[in-house]
């Protein structure tokens, strides 16, 4: 099998995720980065319909390709901090053995194609952020849904309760 590549903010069985700029207002989850002088917050936003909430217990549990999602990330910053490269291609080069070695049978976006143009562009944006990273889960909930989460992968849960407007899908603030 040939090695894959893994970075999708983009929809995925059944997955509801953002692409892009393409905010999903209607989405049960999403994901996001937040850079900050302190670190990196790559950011899973999910609310009480998302798929990862067993509603029989109402504890949510992230699936796997959502924490390797967050691994891969993890990786990519740390070696562009690492190696600080001019372009994608080169960064490829520098870092392409050390991320196989972190991610057996996956391997880095290729040279020339919007995955490598897009993860370029995000590492350089976030590449003034402080070094640490910090894999977060943002939990939108109704008042009455108390939600457990299943955080033994490193996340930092963040819990807030959404009152919606009478008769309209605008949250009230």
């Amino acid at each position: 099998m040939a090695p894959r590549s893994l970075f999708s903010t983009g929809r995925a069985s059944g997955d509801c995720r953002i692409q892009g700029q393409d905010y999903q207002s209607n989405s049960a989850s999403s994901n996001f980065l937040i850079g900050t002088p302190d670190g990196v917050y790559p950011i899973e936003s999910k609310d009480g319909r998302c798929s990862e909430l067993n509603r029989a217990t109402m504890v949510l549990t992230l699936r796997e390709e959502q924490l390797r999602r967050h691994r891969i990330f993890r990786t990519y910053r740390m070696l562009w901090q690492k190696h600080r490269p001019n372009d994608w291609n080169q960064f490829r080069s520098a870092a392409l053995d050390e991320f196989k070695h972190a991610h057996p049978g996956w391997t880095m976006a290729e040279k020339r194609n919007l995955l490598a143009e897009n993860l370029e562009f995000v590492l350089r944006s976030l590449q003034n952020c402080g070094e640490k990273i910090q894999d977060t889960l943002l939990l939108f909930r109704k008042a009455a849904e108390p939600v457990s989460f299943t955080h033994d992968h490193g996340f930092t849960c963040i819990s807030m309760v959404l009152e919606m407007g009478p008769g309209s899908n605008f949250v009230l603030i």
